[in-house]
């Protein structure tokens, strides 16, 4: 057992050495350090060269390769219950010095629990299509006891199945507050806030710890339509974020978009169409900035029925619908927390929480206590989209002007907002000159279900993961003085 030995006090020796930098200079641990691969590197390998072959002898067949080779094991074992006891709180506590130096600041620190939280998040939450989402959250919303409500639209699916908005409401029936969160006013987009309303009902509400005196109130899928035909526009293509407005006094005009509706809205999409379409676009663009090219096209538009972002002639039955809910589900509440879930803008896998709210407004204020930086305001421009009109915010604010709303709109971002754009611009054609059932109108809808709920597991994760936290946040509000 001599040879054991030996072995052994070789291979702590060697270990020890590739953990000190030569010619007594500083410990290798020092966060300064920069070049350790240049001392520890041949230090190491000598100790790998060391495990492999000793005194001429080959390990592991044999003779005395077997006894070095428990040599090494020993060594190992040792080296290794020496660290356990000498290091944990002094290392963590300088590792947190050297963090605080390095200037970490709290975005970091909130994407890395961000990580661990879509780490765990079930991307299972996500439905293929509306008639699963529908039969998923009905499911869900019986298993929990809640009392369910349906809300008709004057439309069929594409495979001639009913359309409802469906209301689910947990909790007291005379709630002092309400946490709702609402899904799909712009169809296509429905997917993410389906699976986050699912996601709550199946896991989440068990850990959410309402309290006693409020209820959660879930309205999925407020353009069923849409949601079912992977469009954002309603049975009558009407954008319902832009339909909260008086008819008609309410319908701002918009003269840059009917400038530019020849090549927002073309006849047709082929190659010259779209080279010409471009070339208006971006000159536009270049001539009164990316911005305000933004802000004309998605503002909302009411002078053209067959066009894209038109907010309508009327209520439509799903602005009927919401006002209803609104009022008959927070009858006798002082706080209502309401969150409306988006996809399409905005950084990939990332959240938004959008206001229309002035900078000096209450609830402004309210939400940003809630939500932090995540609010943005179109009001000062910080905010990723456009101010527009007649949006479910507004219309909220005015049907609950008794209570004390906190409202915000999570928009979780996919692709680029070109690409965006022209999905959409690329459905309106296709309803307006195209054939839905053509190779060509397969290919449209692909695109509009991609950008508005990617195929990507991750992305899936991150919104399930950032929902989670923005429905916690919103209960811990309504839980405050």
């Amino acid at each position: 057992m001599d040879r054991v030995a030996e072995v052994g006090r070789l291979h702590r020796a060697l270990q020890h050495a590739a953990n000190r930098r030569r010619d007594g200079e500083v410990h290798v641990r020092d966060p300064e350090r920069k070049d350790l691969g240049r001392v520890r590197r041949p230090l190491l390998a000598a100790a790998r060269a060391l495990h492999r072959r000793v005194d001429g002898v080959e390990l592991g067949r044999g003779g005395p390769g077997v006894e070095i080779a428990r040599g090494i094991a020993h060594a190992r074992e040792h080296t290794a219950r020496r660290r356990r006891d000498r290091a944990p709180a002094r290392l963590r506590a300088t590792a947190r010095i050297v963090r605080l130096r390095a200037g970490l600041s709290s975005p970091a620190r909130a994407r890395t629990r961000g990580e661990r939280e879509a780490a765990v998040a079930d991307p299972a939450h996500f439905s293929a299509d509306y008639a699963e989402a529908r039969r998923r959250f009905l499911a869900a919303a019986e298993a929990r006891g809640a009392r369910l409500a349906a809300y008709a639209v004057p439309a069929r699916g594409p495979r001639g199945e009913e359309l409802a908005v469906d209301v689910a409401y947990v909790g007291p029936e005379a709630p002092v507050a309400v946490l709702a969160v609402s899904s799909g006013i712009h169809g296509a987009e429905g997917f993410a806030g389906s699976a986050l309303q699912h996601q709550l009902l199946a896991e989440q509400l068990d850990g959410l710890a309402l309290p006693r005196d409020a209820g959660l109130l879930l309205v999925h899928a407020l353009n069923p339509f849409g949601f079912a035909g992977l469009r954002r526009v309603n049975e009558s293509n009407v954008d319902l974020n832009r339909n909260f407005v008086r008819h008609p006094e309410g319908h701002a005009p918009n003269p840059d978009y009917d400038a530019l509706y020849p090549y927002v809205n073309p006849d047709s999409l082929d190659e010259e169409s779209e080279a010409e379409s471009r070339a208006a676009l971006l000159a536009f663009a270049q001539r009164e900035g990316f911005r305000r090219l933004q802000d004309v096209l998605t503002r909302g538009q009411y002078a053209h029925p067959r066009g894209v972002q038109y907010g309508g002639a009327r209520d439509e039955a799903s602005n009927r619908a919401l006002r209803e809910i609104a009022l008959r589900e927070t009858r006798g509440a002082r706080r209502v927390a309401w969150i409306d879930v988006h996809t399409g803008l905005g950084p990939y896998g990332e959240v938004e929480v959008i206001s229309e709210l002035a900078p000096e407004d209450a609830g402004l204020r309210r939400a940003r206590a809630v939500w932090g930086g995540a609010v943005k305001t179109t009001a000062s421009g910080e905010s990723i989209s456009a101010a527009v009109c007649g949006a479910l915010d507004g219309a909220l604010a005015a049907e609950l002007a008794d209570r004390e709303l906190t409202m915000g709109c999570a928009e979780f971002g996919t692709f680029d907002p070109v690409r965006v754009f022209w999905a959409t611009r690329a459905d309106n054609w296709l309803h307006a000159h195209g054939d839905p059932d053509s190779a060509q109108g397969r290919a449209i809808r692909a695109e509009m279900l991609e950008v508005f709920r990617p195929a990507d597991p991750a992305w899936r994760r991150r919104v399930l993961a950032l929902g989670a936290r923005l429905v916690q946040q919103a209960r811990d509000g309504l839980a405050g003085p």
